[in-house]
């Protein structure tokens, strides 16, 4: 069932709820930051990752997890492991986090929206399937026919 919110259009309340979620918002990054630190200095002596793990799966919907991901990437000694999506503890020489640590919310910044263009999309599919026909793999399947028809569609010269 969907949780139901109460909802307002008065600009006062909706200005007052947005400061709201900049104090809370700010509050929050420097909680994950002094936490993420704390786990790094865990790592270092103890040479244990669940923690990373925990607070990676802690995260709510909508953090920037890949940004927090990086962040124990560049700072942790820990490798992160793509078959278990967790990150493993690397063991060698005990470890010293740097002075100057970033801001986790500061690597892997977020990408810029970007409307959706269909034009450009099957441009880039074109441009891609050209590459791909270069190479002349069997097991690839390109129809020239196709190609020749998507180029006409968007006006691309071979």
């Amino acid at each position: 069932m969907a949780k139901s919110f109460a909802t307002t259009n008065e600009a006062a309340a909706i200005k007052k709820q947005i400061k709201s979620i900049t104090v809370r918002g700010k509050a929050w990054q420097e909680d994950v930051q002094i936490c993420a630190v704390n786990i790094i200095n865990h790592v270092s002596i103890h040479h244990e990752t669940s923690l990373i793990n925990q607070l990676l799966e802690a995260m709510p919907k909508g953090a920037r997890l890949n940004a927090i991901t990086a962040f124990f990437d560049k700072y942790a000694k820990a490798v992160y492991n793509d078959e278990t999506k967790a990150f493993d503890p690397v063991r060698d020489e005990e470890y010293e986090l740097p002075e100057d640590v970033e801001f986790w919310y500061d690597l892997k910044p977020e990408p810029e929206y970007k409307p959706f263009d269909l034009n450009a999309k099957v441009i880039a599919l074109i441009k891609q399937a050209e590459k791909v026909a270069k190479k002349a793999n069997e097991q690839d399947t390109i129809d020239p026919a196709t190609l020749t028809a998507l180029r006409t569609l968007v006006d691309v010269a071979a």
